[in-house]
């Protein structure tokens, strides 16, 4: 994600969040240049362990271009979830640090879930899917593959 402050950004995921810092650096301004087509900038960088191997990674670009707000109905990142342990703690926990949120938690069967937005103004979604979450993490992977083989095989039928 692309960010306008990577210290604010930085408080807010691992300070308020909790999400570890692994490394804060500077990117080559040739890696810039090959990678993203960009000349004239600086990009300082950093990478938050999230779980399972997993990253959000933080890009401050300087200079930078005015952000534009989007839309959660067009192509695009719409939102980050985070798997959290039991959402009502975490979003009383989180209130009681001054963090302002969409709406209070929802639930749909047994997950729940919350959504806040970031210093940048990003789309912050805090889950709980229970039970789900370790069946999906023994056997996401089995189901996946069976369903790729067989159910989503001819995926001009979705």
């Amino acid at each position: 994600m692309t960010v306008k402050s990577l210290k604010k950004s930085i408080e807010f995921y691992w300070g308020v969040l909790g999400i570890p810092v692994v490394k804060v650096f500077d990117m080559p301004s040739f890696v810039i240049e090959n990678l993203y087509g960009i000349k004239g900038t600086e990009v300082r960088m950093a990478l938050l362990r999230c779980g399972w191997g997993s990253f959000i990674e933080l890009f401050e670009f300087t200079p930078s271009e005015k952000a534009v707000d989007g839309k959660c109905n067009r192509s695009g990142l719409t939102h980050i979830a985070l798997d959290v342990g039991n959402v009502k703690r975490v979003y009383k926990k989180l209130r009681a640090k001054g963090v302002k949120f969409i709406a209070e938690p929802m639930s749909e069967g047994k997950t729940e879930y919350v959504f806040l937005k970031d210093p940048d103004g990003h789309l912050v979604e805090l889950i709980d899917m229970g039970f789900l979450y370790y069946a999906n993490r023994l056997f996401g992977g089995i189901v996946g593959r069976i369903n790729m083989m067989t159910k989503f095989r001819d995926l001009s039928k979705i």
